[in-house]
């Protein structure tokens, strides 16, 4: 079980960084996006995947 959440959360953590740097290349070439989204949908990804870890820790 314990094997099983290390994965879920390397995963998660491999998946938010992978989007991270997909939303950079977005803001970087069409400038569309303010630094404040960045920001918010950054929080979002983080308040999921500590849910997701929350969780997990829960059931154990």
């Amino acid at each position: 079980m314990i094997i099983i959440w290390y994965f879920v959360t390397v995963l998660c953590i491999t998946v938010i960084i992978l989007f991270s740097y997909e939303l950079y290349e977005v803001v970087k070439k069409h400038r569309g996006f303010g630094i404040r989204e960045v920001y918010i949908i950054g929080t979002i990804c983080l308040s999921l995947l500590f849910i997701i870890v929350s969780i997990l820790i829960i059931n154990q």
